[in-house]
């Protein structure tokens, strides 16, 4: 991309507000999202009480859906338990055709031999008992399983079993982040996520209120340092990091172009950028996270930060959220939200570059 195009510094209109703390966000407003008592309120539903509602379905549909059952089952199995009776009666009523004195006995032994109070029993009993598996089936093929597994470079695998959420739109939170993804045909998925806390906590919830938690350890968080830039829709914004002096489009200048590489990270020779979310849906949360291996460090380095947002046909002359994280920081992870009124669609084509979303990094030698 070549940077002879012109670039409008903080341009429109712009504010900022600083939080701090674990929250979580629904709805449309991304920056009000963040800070609003309904998030704060959302959030405690779902850690609360909708994912220990999931065990409880669980442990449910295995006690109380049979328990219905088996009382359906009770009262078509009565004329069953009174059978025996009728055949009791029957040997009664051939020993009086015993001395085979009448020459018309053939016809009452084959009304007896068809019993046919004995078909019907059969049939009600067959529906019953092929019932009863038909309503159980479905809730045990309905467990959400949620891994968290720590990796190098302070980063988590985390995992989705989910049969009954097949190719369904999940928003994973963690810490403040928040990314929409889609499970497979089998209701699952497998995506690496940068930890932005040592004691790492994920939730993944879907459209239809269901959910699921999972934690893990991350102890090597504190070699490195992560910045985090998230959004929802297609607004067109992107993180930049400037290592070392860097200028734009060259050597040391990360960014979704020239993401860097995990690899490189472990070996401590830069940073890397990587971008989170499913683009291909409806009003998606999408989050970039930068990493940089501040522990291996051989000398003092400097990274500039910043947010790049372009002016398109689509975002021009429309107000804009987004919000930045970093960790670590003094406070834990630091948050801040921006709105911004983008510029009049005769901007089409340029760009505005926010400077003080994200802190520089200032690393001595380790």
């Amino acid at each position: 991309m070549s940077r002879s195009r012109q670039v409008l510094m903080a341009g429109g209109t712009f504010s900022a507000a600083m939080a701090i703390g674990l929250v979580m966000l629904n709805g449309d407003a991304l920056a009000a999202k963040f800070t609003s008592d309904e998030v704060a309120e959302q959030t405690a539903n779902i850690q609360i009480e909708q994912i220990p509602e999931l065990a409880q379905v669980q442990t449910a549909s295995v006690l109380s859906a049979p328990t219905g059952q088996q009382d359906d089952a009770v009262a078509l199995d009565g004329p069953v338990l009174e059978q025996p009776q009728i055949e009791e009666q029957a040997p009664a009523i051939l020993a009086d055709f015993a001395p085979v004195e009448v020459s018309e006995p053939v016809t009452a032994p084959v009304q007896l031999a068809a019993l046919d109070t004995e078909a019907p029993m059969a049939d009600v009993s067959a529906d019953a008992v092929a019932s009863v598996p038909t309503e159980v089936a479905p809730t045990l093929a309905c467990n959400l399983l949620l891994e968290a597994k720590a990796m190098p470079a302070a980063m988590v695998d985390l995992t989705l079993d989910a049969p009954c959420q097949a190719n369904a739109r999940a928003t994973i939170h963690h810490q403040g982040m928040i990314f929409t993804t889609v499970t497979d045909d089998d209701g699952g998925f497998e995506i690496m996520v940068p930890a932005l806390a040592q004691g790492a906590v994920f939730i993944v919830a879907f459209d239809d209120g269901e959910g699921a938690m999972a934690n893990t350890e991350v102890p090597d968080l504190a070699r490195y340092d992560r910045a985090v830039l998230q959004w929802q829709g297609d607004i067109d914004v992107a993180l930049h990091a400037f290592e070392r002096g860097a200028h734009f489009g060259g050597p040391g200048h990360v960014w979704m172009n020239a993401a860097g590489s995990m690899e490189g990270v472990v070996r401590g020779e830069g940073g890397y950028i990587m971008r989170l979310g499913f683009e291909n849906t409806t009003n998606p949360f999408m989050a970039e996270v930068y990493t940089f291996p501040t522990a291996t460090v051989s000398n003092e380095v400097t990274v500039e930060l910043s947010v790049e947002a372009e002016i398109t046909a689509s975002n021009c002359g429309r107000d804009v959220a987004a919000q930045s994280l970093q960790v670590p920081s003094e406070e834990g992870i630091e948050t801040l939200d921006l709105e911004m009124t983008m510029p009049d669609c005769d901007a089409v084509g340029d760009y505005i570059v926010l400077n003080n979303m994200l802190q520089d990094l200032t690393l001595a030698a380790k």
